[in-house]
């Protein structure tokens, strides 16, 4: 079957974001391509976000009310069981979509018919109306889980928002909140991933904006069991084989994993890595880390020149 934007639908949360909201809903309203459905699922904001969506996006999204708020992960279950086409994008509600996504994305779904799963990288911004280059078609294409969980652990990017799920895929999975609590995205992505191919495109489709009050900007140090959790998941999948490369990139990326948590300055991750893996190859991923840091301040380099290349402030 070959799909169009009818296909799609782009369903958007929010709480108490309704300057962020309204750009967000332009950038997806001038899409290349039109047609898909759209919605906007409020967790009963106090600033006036429905009186917005209702005076300015009245005929052109679809608005779900709670009638109080809700943790934002029952936001997102909200969403994921009012999804009733065949591909469905969760969407944030302070980041601003390529116009040519929606085009970009059909494309893609129907050049690889056996797809679960389909995202971008992003680009971060402090621009109210960033400006846009044209992207490119092109992808990284996983035929196999692990080979996307490798990518995944080692830092490749894959912008949570941009995700496009086959919607009967993305229904069937448990978003398992209790495991993971803010962490669920990464477990739901290797889910998912388990059950068809993924594609990543190469070129960013998503810029989200840097402000004060983004859901990142909190502590990890109570979230000991989370971290451990997700970290075990990707142990699950790739292992810890020192010759393997699916156990390598465990190897060389879990004690980097704790250590730039924070975890390791505050004295709580012996018990928990030695739980987690044996203590010689604990001993590798303590030999390898500044090999990390070394890819890592590559990849930052990489970064500020790209920033540069693009104009981003």
């Amino acid at each position: 079957m070959r799909y169009t934007a009818k296909d799609i639908e782009i369903l958007i949360l929010t709480y108490n974001r309704s300057n962020f909201l309204k750009q967000t809903i332009e950038s997806i309203l001038v899409q290349s391509v039109q047609g898909f459905r759209l919605c906007v699922f409020d967790n009963y904001s106090s600033d006036g976000t429905v009186s917005m969506l209702e005076k300015s996006f009245l005929k052109k999204a679809e608005v779900f009310k709670s009638v109080e708020t809700m943790p934002s992960l029952f936001n997102f279950e909200r969403a994921v069981k009012a999804a009733n086409r065949k591909w469905t994008i969760v969407f944030h509600d302070d980041d601003i979509m390529h116009p040519d996504y929606i085009a970009s994305i059909l494309k893609t779904i129907n050049s690889y018919p056996n797809l679960a799963l389909l995202g971008s990288t992003q680009f971060g911004t402090r621009k109210i109306k960033p400006i846009w280059k044209k992207n490119s078609f092109e992808v990284n294409y996983f035929y196999s889980a692990k080979d996307f969980a490798k990518a995944l652990y080692s830092g490749s990017g894959f912008c949570f928002p941009t995700a496009v799920y086959k919607t009967e895929i993305l229904k069937k999975t448990p978003l398992n909140f209790a495991l993971y609590n803010k962490w669920f995205d990464r477990p739901l992505l290797l889910d998912i991933s388990e059950q068809g191919d993924v594609a990543v495109f190469k070129k960013p489709f998503i810029k989200y904006r840097i402000h004060p009050n983004q859901d990142s900007k909190f502590g990890v140090c109570s979230m000991t069991e989370y971290i451990f959790n997700l970290n075990k998941k990707y142990y699950s999948i790739l292992g810890s084989k020192l010759f393997s490369k699916y156990g390598l990139t465990f190897v060389f990326n879990c004690y980097a994993a704790f250590k730039c948590s924070g975890l390791i300055r505050h004295g709580q991750y012996n018990d928990l890595l030695l739980n987690l893996i044996p203590g010689k190859v604990l001993f590798w991923g303590k030999v390898s880390y500044p090999f990390f840091l070394i890819r890592k301040y590559i990849r930052k380099g990489r970064t500020f020149l790209a920033r540069k290349c693009f104009n981003i402030k």
